[in-house]
């Protein structure tokens, strides 16, 4: 009687990684709590008109097609505490039009802020469209 026989209730081989390594996990019930956007108070706060420079250089390296386009401001967002900081930001841009002139946009981008591992990520950017009222940018 020294054969080993199969349990039904052992556990299964741990899960592993795409390298073969074993990855460790807690048994039990997990949840991922994500936080609500929450308006940002101080829409003047220089760590967040940075960002939002930094946001539209980083589009224009992304998509050299938007080369032209020129940050001003952002002009409201919102955070939201997940892997870091997440910020959703209103801006104000221009972008040259062919045959002269200016068009203004009020665009929008998205940026994951990670500042323990000085970390800044472009999660996404969307032009907006055409301004009507141009007084309406406030540089």
């Amino acid at each position: 009687m020294g054969n080993k026989t199969s349990n039904s209730r052992e556990d299964p081989q741990p899960p592993r990684c795409r390298h073969g390594r074993r990855l460790h996990c807690r048994r039990g019930p997990t949840a991922i709590i994500i936080r609500s956007w929450d308006p940002i108070e101080d829409i003047n706060d220089p760590h967040v008109q940075k960002l939002g420079r930094w946001a539209v250089a980083e589009r224009v390296r992304q998509a050299p097609i938007d080369a032209g386009l020129t940050f001003y401001r952002v002009t409201s967002g919102e955070t939201q505490e997940f892997d870091g900081m997440n910020y959703r930001l209103a801006l104000n841009t221009s972008s040259p039009i062919p045959g002269g002139g200016d068009e203004y946009l009020a665009d929008t981008a998205q940026v994951l802020d990670q500042d323990w591992i000085n970390s800044c990520k472009l999660v996404s950017f969307i032009l907006g469209k055409q301004r009507e009222i141009l007084y309406q940018l406030k540089i």
